[in-house]
């Protein structure tokens, strides 16, 4: 995981925040820290561990199921349909 709370930091910076003490005091206490900036950096690697884990998860999802059949990838075709239009042979409503 990139910058995780144990490894150095890529760039440190001050920073003004605007935190909702309660928040940030629960997560010192979770964490078992008295420093509110050392709380945040491992409050942020966190999220981004735990986002990094659900989007590689979703990918996966997504590629399974297409990879069943049936699925058509639009997406990789930016000519395919142009900006404002439908395709022809769309079976559904058209705006």
């Amino acid at each position: 995981m990139p910058n995780s709370p144990s490894s150095p930091p890529s760039a440190m910076r001050r920073r003004t925040l605007r935190v909702d003490q309660a928040k940030l005091d629960q997560v010192m206490e979770w964490i078992g820290t008295r420093s509110p900036s050392v709380a945040v950096n491992h409050a942020l690697a966190y999220v981004i561990e735990v986002a990094s884990r659900f989007r590689d998860e979703a990918i996966g999802g997504i590629r399974a199921i297409a990879g069943k059949g049936g699925v058509e990838n639009y997406f990789d075709d930016e000519d395919r349909w142009p900006v404002g239009q439908e395709p022809s042979d769309s079976p559904g409503p058209s705006a």
